[in-house]
């Protein structure tokens, strides 16, 4: 359980990011149904996408907030160039991530989940208040993404792919969520809050 930490002490953290250090920042208002672009000044947007979050009995977990593109190390801190997407943070759940290790991002790359060995591709869903941790890393979920074209870290650069999987929870027991869609964006320069960068 790779977050279970985190969220425990989510009261007593204040986020390294204040909100007034994002301005200026191209940043995106993302929903699932539907994406708005703000392009700060110097700064391209960073993401627009339509992924679609639903719980096992089909209803559908709505996640608001932010979405952010841009390359960094993996999420556990080891120095592997990653793409990573996030939507929302720890801070203001429900949020989400995707991580595809740079070197396989290419147009066609198809990466299975789980992800069990490795540092390839993982997804990542959290709403504490709905028990619901679950993770790409979990021997219990199954799906995949695709890579629609190739990544470079180079800002403003577009950035594709395609979702279909079912994550499993990280704990026996807890909920599980579907997630199906194409994501769309753009390399931006800013990480997102609450995470490594």
């Amino acid at each position: 359980m790779r977050f279970g930490s985190l969220f425990a002490q989510i009261g007593s953290v204040s986020p390294q990011l204040h909100p007034s250090s994002l301005m200026g920042v191209g940043i995106v208002a993302a929903t699932c149904a539907a994406a708005v672009v703000v392009a700060g000044v110097g700064a391209a947007p960073s993401a627009v996408g339509p992924l679609r979050f639903a719980w096992a009995n089909g209803s559908v977990l709505d996640i608001r907030g932010r979405t952010y593109v841009w390359c960094g190390k993996w999420d556990d801190g080891a120095n592997v160039r990653t793409l990573r997407i996030q939507q929302s943070s720890p801070f203001s759940p429900p949020w989400w991530f995707i991580e595809v290790r740079l070197t396989l991002a290419r147009r066609g790359r198809r990466i299975a989940f789980p992800t069990l060995f490795g540092r390839t591709a993982t997804m990542f869903v959290a709403y504490p208040r709905r028990q619901l941790e679950a993770s790409a890393d979990s021997e219990r979920s199954r799906g995949s993404v695709t890579i629609l074209g190739d990544v470079s870290c180079r800002p403003g650069s577009p950035v594709r792919l395609s979702v279909r999987t079912s994550l499993a929870s990280e704990e026996a027991g807890g909920p599980s969520v579907q997630v199906s869609g194409t994501f769309v964006g753009r390399v931006g320069t800013t990480a997102a809050p609450g995470v490594q960068p």
